[in-house]
C-alpha cells in the first residue's frame, strides 16, 4: 500500500495495536530533542505506517533513528517512508528487530571474529575484560549509526562520518558496516589496548555524542581506508558458516534463530552480502 493509503487506514483506527502506538509515541518523545527540524508528528506518522507495512516487526526501538535519518534526507514523510521500508527489505534488516534478533546475533559473532583477525591486541584486551561486541555495537547495527543524530541540534550538519558510512552501506550492504566498525576500532586502538572495562565502555559509548562522527577528517580517513579493509563476501560467508556450525553443535534451531529458510552457509550469508 502507498503511504497515503496506510495513513487513511490508520485514521479509521485500523492496523496497529494500542501497545505499538504507545511505544512509538514514547520513543519519538525522547528522540531528537535538540533537532527540531525533525517534527515529532511526522516521525510518528512515518513509524506508524512502517509498522503497518513491515508486519514481521511492527516497531522496535532503533527504528526511530532510522526514520529520523530518512526524514532529514527526504524532507517529507511519504519519501522517508518509502526509503525506510525499502532499505529494511533490501538489506534484510528485519532480522535485527524480530524476536531473538537473529541477524543482530549473527553480526555480533562476525564482528568479534573480525576484530580478532584485524586487531588481535584489542581482541585480547576485550577477552581479558570480559567484553564482546554485543556490549557496544548493537546500535551500530540496529541503527546503522544513525543514533548519533540524537546528539546534534538545529543548524548542525549531518555528521560527515555518518554520511560516508551510509554511502558505503548503500553500495556494498553489510560488508560496509563491518568495515566501518573496524575503522572505528582501529582509530581508537591506542585507547582500547590495555584499558580496563570501564574505560573501554566509556570510549566506545561516547562515540555517538562526541566529536568522532562529526569530524570531517574521520570521514575522509574512512573513505581512504575503505578499500584497504579486506572484508570479502567469501570471508563473511565462511564466518557465517562457523556461526551456523556452532549453533548446530549446541542443538539450537539455527534456521528459526537466524530468520532464514535455507540451511546452507552460502544462503545464510545473504543478508550480509
Amino acid at each position: 500500500m502507498s503511504y497515503e493509503e496506510i495513513l487513511g487506514q490508520l485514521k479509521q483506527g485500523k492496523g496497529l495495536a494500542k501497545e505499538v502506538e504507545e511505544l512509538i509515541r514514547l520513543d519519538v518523545h525522547r528522540s531528537f530533542q535538540a533537532l527540531h527540524v525533525i517534527k515529532p508528528a511526522s516521525l510518528v506518522s512515518v513509524l506508524r505506517c512502517c509498522a503497518v507495512e513491515i508486519k514481521d516487526v511492527e516497531y522496535c526501538q532503533g527504528m526511530n533513528f532510522l526514520a529520523g535519518f530518512f526524514l532529514l534526507l527526504a524532507g517529507e514523510e511519504a519519501q522517508a517512508f518509502n526509503m525506510m521500508q525499502r532499505t529494511m527489505r533490501r538489506y534484510k534488516m528485519i532480522g535485527l528487530f524480530t524476536q531473538d534478533v537473529p541477524l543482530l546475533r549473527k553480526c555480533f559473532y562476525l564482528l568479534d571474529r573480525l576484530i580478532h583477525a584485524h586487531y588481535p591486541e584489542v581482541s585480547h584486551c576485550f577477552r581479558k575484560e570480559g567484553i564482546s561486541s554485543n556490549y557496544f555495537s548493537s546500535t551500530w547495527f540496529m541503527t546503522v549509526f544513525t543514533n548519533s543524530l540524537q546528539y546534534i541540534k538545529d543548524g548542525d550538519t549531518i555528521p560527515p562520518l555518518l554520511l560516508a558510512i551510509w554511502d558505503a552501506f548503500i553500495a556494498d550492504g553489510w560488508k560496509a558496516i563491518f568495515k566501518a566498525a573496524l575503522f572505528i576500532i582501529g582509530a581508537l586502538e591506542d585507547k582500547l589496548v590495555d584499558a580496563r572495562f570501564d574505560v573501554i565502555m566509556l570510549t566506545l559509548g561516547e562515540l555517538p555524542r562526541g566529536t568522532f562522527m562529526s569530524d570531517p577528517g574521520n570521514a575522509a580517513r574512512f573513505r581512504e581506508s575503505y578499500p584497504k579493509l579486506k572484508i570479502t563476501n567469501r570471508l563473511l560467508g565462511g564466518l557465517v558458516g562457523e556461526y551456523v556450525s556452532i549453533y548446530n553443535q549446541l542443538d539450537e534451531p539455527v534456521e528459526s534463530g537466524l530468520g532464514q529458510t535455507a540451511g546452507s552457509a552460502r544462503k545464510m550469508s545473504q543478508g550480509l552480502h
